[in-house]
């Protein structure tokens, strides 16, 4: 739903989707959010918190993360890694329960084919 509130160019939208779905570690929600921040597109511009999201993402490749602490003051990569260092994901129950029946399917499956 995030990607369909930034091409509408509703990026309060945006963020408050990506923000809910980067909550529980989704990994483009995270992305999603890197760009609204580095953009300061629906909230203030914050490259630490746009670095942080990059990182957390685990979309890009390492020398990419390493070419953004380019643009970072020092105090803002030090707030950015420390950022990073204490995010941990937080999914609801619904989305726990949600990947485990995924899990059961496929394990399901996967004895199913044998």
């Amino acid at each position: 739903m995030s990607t369909k509130s930034w091409v509408l160019h509703n990026f309060e939208e945006a963020l408050r989707w990506s923000k809910a779905a980067s909550d529980q570690g989704y990994p483009n929600a995270l992305y999603t959010l890197s760009g609204l921040h580095f953009q300061g597109k629906g909230t203030p511009k914050d490259l630490s918190l746009a670095y942080a999201y990059y990182k957390l993402s685990g979309l890009v490749p390492a020398k990419k993360v390493n070419e953004m602490t380019a643009i970072l003051s020092k105090p803002e990569l030090e707030n950015a890694e420390k950022l990073v260092y204490a995010w941990k994901p937080q999914p609801t129950a619904l989305t726990l329960k949600a990947k485990r029946g995924i899990a059961a399917a496929e394990e399901y499956v996967k004895n199913t084919k044998s």
